[in-house]
């Protein structure tokens, strides 16, 4: 919308200026529109890109969130350090929200699939196990699919609830803050 209503203004003013002004003035003003256009589609492509590059983030850190959630002894806390311990190189090539991005989505679903191995094999993290245990219960009964159902509503339930604290949050506590 925006685009189409600013080239039919500049093409009034290219056609205002017919009568009025030289050949030379109407190339200038021609060139001058045509590096406003030329700056305006580097401004989408520019956009275009960070969203791709947003994407492609989020596509690897639920890859590499899925392979540190279902191998037991990897943790999404070595992946970050190994990941920050280049971030001076990483920031040369990328932007750092391209790497909260990636953190972020590899965190949440190295959340959701660890309870798979832990369940299944019996081999929690040493910060699940106890959390574990009524699964593997389930699944020695035969009812491990109900186990990884009810993992997943409680983890659901878990974002859900966070997302509704988090702005209540952000308010509060900084008007309790000086209290403690």
């Amino acid at each position: 919308h925006v685009p189409i209503c600013w080239f039919f203004s500049n093409s009034k003013k290219l056609e205002t200026s017919k009568s009025n002004q030289t050949n030379e003035q109407k190339i200038l003003l021609a060139g001058q529109i045509a590096s406003e256009v030329k700056e305006y589609a580097k401004s989408i492509i520019k956009k275009d890109k960070m969203l791709i590059e947003l994407i492609i983030a989020l596509i690897f850190g639920i890859m590499i969130g899925t392979i540190t959630g279902l191998t037991p002894g990897i943790h999404i806390n070595l992946v970050a350090v190994i990941l920050l311990s280049f971030s001076v190189s990483l920031l040369n090539l990328t932007t750092p929200i391209i790497l909260v991005i990636f953190i972020t989505s590899m965190a949440i679903t190295h959340t959701f699939v660890d309870y798979l191995p832990s369940i299944f094999l019996g081999a929690p993290d040493e910060d699940s196990f106890l959390s574990i245990l009524p699964g593997h219960q389930l699944l020695l009964k035969g009812h491990a699919f109900e186990a990884i159902v009810l993992t997943l509503y409680g983890g659901l339930m878990a974002l859900i609830i966070i997302l509704i604290f988090t702005p209540i949050f952000i308010y509060i506590l900084p008007v309790i803050y000086p209290f403690f």
